[in-house]
């Protein structure tokens, strides 16, 4: 995941009215082996994404259903990435966002 591109899409996301604290979760290789799910605050998750070495192909996921993601869990011990969006959270392909 390209670092700029994560953090512009949580910062128009924060513009248009969704409040920096909203959990947020970068989903990478999602449904599959390798998926990888790092969680954090809107505002914070690109520096966390980064940190974590999260890579593309990747999701950004923001919302309260990210805060459910523990008691969603169905695929490899994972955040449910794919029953969240049925909760009311948005979502973008990062390479979408630019």
């Amino acid at each position: 995941v390209r670092r700029r591109a994560c953090k512009a899409t949580a910062e128009r996301l924060i513009a248009r009215g969704l409040d920096s604290a909203t959990p947020a979760a970068l989903v990478a290789n999602g449904t599959t082996a390798a998926q990888r799910v790092v969680r954090a605050p809107l505002a914070e998750i690109a520096a966390r994404g980064a940190a974590a070495g999260i890579a593309a192909p990747a999701i950004l996921f923001a919302g309260p259903a990210v805060a459910l993601s523990g008691e969603l869990e169905w695929f490899g011990g994972s955040a449910g990435a794919a029953t969240a969006g049925e909760s009311g959270l948005a979502s973008l392909p990062l390479e979408a966002s630019r």
